[in-house]
């Protein structure tokens, strides 16, 4: 029977110090994949600048180069999704440039798009006659971010978020309810409908979800997943949050809401910073006043509390995915992930953490451990 192993991580923002050696310790696990995606919060190139006029950034954007790719493709990492709300950050003229260095370096692109329509296109990879189809969905670009008939960007999956008044007296706090917009759901499920006749497994990614909040998972997160998994989606790869988020099987397929970040050590910069930048009216989100309020309402999150991240692994064979498991890795102090094997105590700690985080959530679901890798039960054998 002929197999193919597809793995991905949660979102990378490489160091300008610190990066060639950042994936070192999960590079001999990544680079037994046949293919390696991830989650890509920064763009690679040495461009940077206001995006053609369209509007001015104001946003914090992680500091980037060329050179990064380096570490990436070193890695194994040789999938890379670019749907996300960092992807502008610097401008048309740096995304156009890095994708262009990926596909030089045979590292695929998915996600982003010179204008609406293709965006949505999907990246289909094939392999000894083996097709994956995967698509990206974003629901937390900023403003201008969204590509559009006319104009660059991601696919928008957009949400709205309804206050319920539940109880009269003053200062009660209220009962927050999101969904997702019907024309973008719409949208989704019909790339998804159409693609679903050719390949063997689809993959969706959605950059979604709050970030920087432990363990709450969005009723518009729930909403999506379910309609991608019922247009025919594979597995769905939720990441953004920064933080691990719990993991769902839904009709025999997994929803990983969120993979937590998988090598994020980068710092925080406005664009007027960067080279040769014209637009110095740029400037720095106030991540002070954001870390304080957060703290303050929800509890100082400290660095075991996101730890835990993963690799997922997924065994295709002809009719679609036979296996899905999760490699423990865990965060170290220089943010750089390690994969654990069962017989280091940390590794229990992650699956537990997953475990916990999960039925918080209220979501049903048994993770247990196979060898050195954590098995979603139910998913060890889908395929007869």
């Amino acid at each position: 029977m002929v197999k193919i192993v597809l793995m991905s991580v949660g979102d990378i923002i490489l160091d300008l110090d610190g990066y060639a050696n950042a994936l070192e310790h999960v590079g001999p696990v990544l680079r037994q994949a046949d293919f390696a995606m991830a989650s890509c919060d920064q763009c690679f190139s040495d461009l940077g600048d206001n995006p053609n006029g369209y509007w001015p950034i104001y946003y914090g954007a992680p500091p980037h180069k060329a050179d990064m790719l380096t570490a990436i493709v070193a890695a194994g990492l040789n999938v890379l999704n670019f749907g996300n709300n960092h992807s502008l950050d610097w401008g048309y003229e740096a995304m156009e440039d890095c994708v262009a260095r990926c596909s030089a370096e045979d590292v695929y692109s998915f996600g982003y798009g010179s204008s609406l329509s293709q965006a949505r296109e999907p990246l289909i990879l094939e392999k000894n006659g083996l097709r994956i189809g995967n698509l990206a969905y974003c629901s937390v670009g900023p403003e201008g971010y969204a590509a559009t008939d006319t104009r660059p960007g991601h696919v928008p999956l957009r949400a709205y978020t309804h206050y319920e008044r539940w109880n009269p007296q003053p200062g009660t706090p209220p009962l927050i309810h999101t969904f997702a917009d019907r024309n973008d759901l719409s949208a989704m499920v019909a790339d998804i409908s159409a693609l679903r006749d050719k390949v063997d497994v689809i993959t969706v990614s959605h950059h979604w979800g709050v970030h920087f909040i432990p363990e709450l998972i969005a009723d518009y997160q729930f909403e999506v997943a379910h309609a991608a998994i019922d247009a025919g989606a594979d597995v769905i790869f939720g990441n953004h949050p920064h933080m691990p988020k719990g993991i769902e099987l839904y009709k025999g397929k997994p929803v990983f809401y969120g993979m937590n970040d998988f090598a994020c050590a980068g710092a925080w910069q406005s664009p007027a910073h960067q080279p040769g930048n014209r637009f110095p009216q740029s400037k720095d989100w106030d991540w002070t006043r954001h870390g304080k309020l957060l703290s303050e309402r929800f509890g100082q999150v400290g660095h075991q509390d996101k730890s835990s991240t993963m690799i997922a692994k997924l065994l295709i064979e002809k009719g679609g995915v036979a296996r899905v498991s999760v490699i423990p890795c865990f965060i170290n102090d220089d943010l750089r992930p390690e994969p654990v094997t069962r017989a280091d105590p940390r590794a229990q700690r992650i699956c537990d953490e997953f475990q916990r985080i999960s039925s918080s959530q209220g979501i049903d679901i048994t993770l247990e451990w196979d060898g050195d890798e954590i098995i979603l039960k139910g998913t060890d054998k889908l395929l007869p």
